[in-house]
């Protein structure tokens, strides 16, 4: 039994407000991160401008402030031990709040794969058939893990050995060259934002995934299904990779690998019907001025494709990393005419 078709381009536009209602609540997210890292500065403050007229008054008596003098001070010992106790409080609050968004996500990504394979039925004009419903219990293994099967709390805490070195390193570089102790002092609190910066590569990287491995799951489940859509957002600010991946077609056995902080969706292909018509990254792309494709590939890049030498899918390339594992990045020019 067939149905007119119903609206075209609705599921398009279904999979943008899904990107743009995840894009609004990341931000909210990422306000709360930052105004919680906020807090462990100002705890932080006091201890860290001390230091550093400590070492600035080190330095004017003529003593030279090296690693070793600032073992041997009790107030950058006393630092360190506050500095450990504020991040690792914080980074137990943020690995709880990842979590607690991974599952709402998870959640999410079911029910939104459902409502588009029905919107994929009605799109092309089809009755909508019955297909399988993914249990809850089957997306909770992924909950407070990275995709690396890395609990969140380990990932976030592997930012504050390098936070403490970058520290420790401005305060002996800074007091060498007779910075004021209060610039000083912000640098060095500047070096601990490693780990908010970590935090929040972190939250937007893994709570995606969580969505994207669930909606996947409902894919396969579904019995309907026979593979995925690369999707991502069509704007000047979208990686060139993923605009490249955007419209390939990818079995279920596949991955999403985005790269880190990435916002792709996958779209399902339902079996028996006609591939609904869609704007790929590639025909997006093509139809920007020659001004906007410079600005987003750069010269070297640019010149190589307006002159025909690459082509826009030459740009994607998938990579491998232990911490975020296979991710998609943009192939450099050297690579692509080897």
């Amino acid at each position: 039994m067939s149905l007119a078709p119903v609206e075209p381009g609705r599921v398009q536009r279904l999979i943008e407000q899904y990107r743009q209602r995840v894009e609004a609540e990341d931000a909210a997210q990422m306000q709360e991160l930052a105004r919680r890292w906020l807090q462990v500065e100002r705890q932080l403050e006091a201890a860290i401008e001390l230091l550093a007229r400590e070492a600035a008054d080190l330095r004017a008596q003529g003593k030279p402030v090296s690693r070793l003098t600032l073992y041997q001070m009790e107030r950058y010992r006393d630092l360190l031990g506050q500095a450990r106790a504020e991040t690792l409080k914080y980074q137990r609050w943020a690995a709880q709040e990842i979590t607690s968004r991974q599952w709402a996500m998870a959640q999410r990504g079911v029910t939104e794969s459902q409502a588009l394979i029905r919107e994929t039925y009605l799109e092309a004009g089809a009755a909508v058939a019955r297909f399988n419903l993914l249990p809850v219990e089957a997306i909770q293994a992924m909950i407070g893990y990275a995709g690396n099967r890395t609990p969140l709390l380990d990932m976030l805490s592997a930012s504050y050995p390098e936070s403490v070195e970058r520290l420790t390193e401005i305060l002996i570089d800074s007091t060498a060259r007779g910075i004021n102790p209060r610039q000083t002092a912000r640098s060095m609190a500047e070096a601990m934002s490693g780990n908010l910066q970590r935090a929040l590569t972190i939250s937007r990287t893994e709570q995606l995934r969580a969505y994207r491995t669930a909606a996947t799951q409902q894919m396969r489940e579904s019995g309907v299904v026979d593979g995925w859509i690369w999707r991502c957002a069509l704007q000047e600010r979208t990686c060139l990779a993923c605009l490249a991946m955007d419209g390939t077609e990818h079995s279920l056995d596949e991955e999403l690998d985005d790269h880190p902080n990435g916002r792709c969706y996958r779209q399902p292909m339902v079996r028996g019907l006609a591939r609904l018509d869609m704007t790929s990254g590639m025909a997006w792309f093509e139809t920007q001025s020659a001004e906007m494709q410079r600005g987003m590939m750069g010269d070297r890049l640019y010149e190589a494709y307006a002159q025909g030498q690459i082509t826009f899918s030459d740009l994607a390339e998938t990579r491998h990393s232990e911490e975020w594992g296979t991710t998609v990045g943009v192939r450099s020019l050297e690579a692509i005419l080897q």
